[in-house]
This record gives C-alpha cells, structure tokens and sequence, in this order.
C-alpha cells in the first residue's frame, strides 16, 4: 500500500499515515493459521476502510476549514489522486431527492 499512496499515485499523506491506516483497516483474525501472507493483503471491506482512513489521516493536521469538510469529499479527494495515478477517473455520483415520500403517515 506504500507504494501506491507514496509513488504510483501521490495523495498528500506520510508513509506513517499510510501503515496507520493499513493497520486500524485490519480485521482480526481468530483462528491464525499458516497463511500468514493474508496479512498483507486487504479484504474489500477492508479497503474502503482503508480508504476512508487514509481520507482522514490526509487532512489531519490541515486548516480547520478542511478538517471540517464531510468525510464523502474527503474520500473523493483521495480517490482522485488514487485513480489519477493509473490514468482512471471517478465518476461523479448523481443525488436524487425523492419529492413523494410514502411514509407511514401517509397511509
């Protein structure tokens, strides 16, 4: 993971920030067994919460302005910079809002 946040896509965080995330990401594991190279790899899961941690590693010591940012525009943040790094892009997400909503008063 070093070295895609550190060279192949550059996201503004310290190689510290990036094994703090790794290692918080990490889900326990109960029965241990001779696959001790799982270690170093991310279940999927984990990786998003290796994503949204790197997110907020990113803009911790920042200006309070950007420390206050939501955490979805952090995580966009550092996609960007993640996917730029293999010549991808991130589609924009399109939010609807329901007009009509059927809720139980309604009934």
């Amino acid at each position: 993971m070093s070295e895609l946040c550190m060279r192949i896509a550059p996201c503004g965080v310290s190689e510290m920030d990036v094994k703090m995330a790794f290692g918080m990401s990490k889900m326990t594991v109960i029965n241990e067994g001779k696959n001790y190279q799982d270690y170093n790899k991310l279940q999927f899961v984990e990786f998003l919460e290796f994503i949204g941690r790197l997110a907020h590693g990113r803009f911790k010591n920042a200006s309070q302005d950007l420390q206050q940012q939501p955490l979805a525009t952090k995580i966009e943040q550092i996609l960007d910079d993640l996917l730029y790094g293999y010549g991808l892009t991130r589609k924009e997400v399109e939010i609807a809002i329901e007009e009509f909503s059927e809720s139980d008063d309604d009934y």
